[in-house]
C-alpha cells in the first residue's frame, strides 16, 4: 500500500541531505530553481528554500500557469519571443556629481504601483478579473513567488544508488516570455513617467517612483494612473540624498529607517 507523500519545508540548503542520501546509496530526484530545492525519495518531499510555501498553496503554481495559458488562447494573444528589449528595472536622474559629492532633497515622496505585476498582467489579458481577485487574497510573499514562477527554470537531477545518472532542464519559454512582457510593460510606464516628470523626478526602482512632492508630480502620476489603468499609493519621505560613490547612490530616509539603492546595471 502506497503511503501518502510527506511534505517537509526546511529553511536552508539541501547540501547535508544530499550528502547523506548519496552516502546510503539512495535513489532520489532533485529539482532545483534559482531560489529553492526539492528532494523526492520514497514517500518524502523535502522543500529547501528561505520563502515558506504552505502545502495548501502548492497547487497554485500549476494553477496560475494553466490559467495564463488559457487566457492566451481565449484572448488570442501572440506571445512572440523577446530578443533585444529588456527592462531597466531602475533609473536615476542625471546629476553629474563628482566622486564624493552629494545632493540633498527634502519635500519628497514615493509613489508605488499597487499590485504592479498582477495589475499589468490583468490589463494585458494574461489574467482574468476573477483570478486577479483570487490571487490578491494571498499573502504578499506568496503573490510574488507565484507570479515569478511563470519564469522559472528548473533543473531535474535523477540519482540512482546515490549517483547522478540524468540531468534535465525544464522551462516553458512561452510563460517566461509572458513574465518578461509584464515586467517590460511595468518598466515602460515608469520610464515614461520619469521623462514626463522632468525636474520633479529623482529615481524609479522596479514598481515605485520617487519624486519631489509637488502638484506637478501628483498630476503626472494621476495622468498615467488613468492612462494605464493603474493604482498608485503615496508614501511621504523625510529626505533623499543622492551620492556619487562607485555608482550614483540614493539614500532614502522614511523617517524611521534608511535604505540604500545603487544605480548599478543589471544587464550589459
Amino acid at each position: 500500500m502506497n503511503k501518502k507523500a510527506q511534505f517537509i519545508h526546511v529553511p536552508q540548503t539541501a547540501f547535508r541531505r544530499l550528502k547523506y542520501l548519496s552516502f546510503i546509496n539512495q535513489d532520489f530526484t532533485l529539482a532545483e530553481t534559482g531560489s529553492s530545492q526539492l528532494i523526492r525519495y520514497k514517500h518524502y518531499r523535502f522543500f529547501y528554500g528561505a520563502s515558506v510555501v504552505k502545502r495548501k498553496h502548492m497547487h497554485l503554481f500549476q494553477d496560475i500557469k494553466k490559467h495564463v495559458k488559457s487566457q492566451i488562447e481565449k484572448n488570442q494573444i501572440e506571445v512572440e519571443p523577446i530578443e533585444r528589449l529588456k527592462p531597466l528595472y531602475f533609473k536615476f536622474r542625471e546629476l553629474n556629481l563628482e566622486p564624493g559629492e552629494c545632493q540633498h532633497f527634502d519635500n519628497v515622496c514615493q509613489y508605488d504601483v499597487n499590485k504592479a505585476y498582477y495589475t499589468v498582467a490583468r490589463n494585458m489579458g494574461f489574467i482574468s478579473e476573477e483570478y486577479f481577485n483570487k490571487y490578491l487574497s494571498l499573502p504578499k510573499h506568496m503573490r510574488l513567488i507565484l507570479i515569478g514562477a511563470l519564469a522559472t527554470r528548473k533543473t531535474i537531477k535523477t540519482y540512482e544508488k546515490g549517483k547522478l545518472v540524468e540531468k534535465e532542464l525544464k522551462e516553458d519559454q512561452e510563460l517566461r516570455t509572458v513574465f518578461m512582457r509584464i515586467v517590460i510593460e511595468t518598466d515602460k510606464v515608469l520610464l515614461q513617467m520619469s521623462k514626463a516628470l522632468k525636474d520633479e523626478f529623482l529615481f524609479y526602482w522596479v514598481d515605485g517612483i520617487t519624486v519631489k512632492d509637488t502638484k506637478k508630480a501628483a498630476d503626472v502620476v494621476s495622468y498615467y494612473s488613468s492612462r494605464y489603468n493603474l493604482e498608485f499609493s503615496k508614501d511621504p519621505l523625510k529626505f533623499v540624498r543622492m551620492e556619487q560613490r562607485e555608482q550614483l547612490t540614493a539614500i532614502v530616509n522614511t523617517g524611521t529607517k534608511e535604505k540604500i539603492l545603487m544605480n548599478r546595471k543589471i544587464f550589459k
